[in-house]
């Protein structure tokens, strides 16, 4: 009989073990949080542009500030349109907008069109966009005069202007000595000045001709 309770005690007992391993398997599959940042998307600080780098993405704010998600690769949208994808992000780095087309099409898209004091982007413009078509960046700059357009035409509180690349440009370089306090080309070469070409020797009169 005290065979028989011990071996029950013993059954029991691992039983409970057994139990007692289940239940531990079901809760040890804790979420480990990702490390979070934040960047700043600049050519002066660009606001309200959508930036995607996980399933919640950020618009970017008045400094250019959004949030990233460390070893994300983030895209960079006005509505669907994709103005770059980056990777490699660090807390407090700069993504400078460093190609002309897109910095031209930004500052185009801004506001009150005076890139001097920031970027921003009205919600709706990604409306006026989808509306028209634009699905990237535009390469030509009658589309990007045909936006302007369109943008004053919507009475979304637009007061922009279309820029021109040599604008967009000369703002580009100046925004990125301010940021980076370097040229944004530093290997471009001088171009030498025009030598002063020499005064043309005098022509001496031609003598008249004696009439006969």
């Amino acid at each position: 009989m005290n065979k028989n309770k011990i071996m029950l005690s013993f059954v029991s007992g691992a039983l409970l073990l057994l139990s007692g391993c289940g239940s531990d398997s079901t809760t040890t599959g804790v979420t480990i949080p990702v490390a979070q940042g934040t960047a700043f998307y600049v050519d002066s600080a660009i606001e309200g542009v959508t930036v995607e780098c996980s399933a919640s993405p950020s618009v970017t704010k008045s400094d250019g500030a959004f949030s990233f998600e460390a070893g994300s690769e983030c895209q960079f949208k006005v509505g669907t349109v994709l103005l770059r994808t980056e990777g490699g992000l660090t807390e407090g780095k700069y993504v400078f907008e460093d190609n002309v087309r897109t910095a031209q099409f930004l500052q185009t898209l801004d506001v009150d069109g005076n890139p001097e004091n920031g970027i921003t982007i009205l919600p709706e413009t990604a409306v006026v966009l989808a509306e028209m078509g634009i699905a990237t960046v535009p390469q030509s700059d009658v589309v990007l005069a045909e936006i302007e357009e369109a943008m004053d035409h919507a009475e979304i509180g637009y007061d922009g202007r279309y820029k021109t690349s040599v604008e967009a440009q000369a703002h580009m370089e100046a925004s990125y000595e301010i940021y980076f306090g370097q040229p944004l080309y530093p290997d471009a070469p001088d171009v030498p000045n025009t030598p002063d070409v020499p005064n043309a020797p005098d022509v001496p009169n031609t003598p008249e001709v004696p009439r006969i």
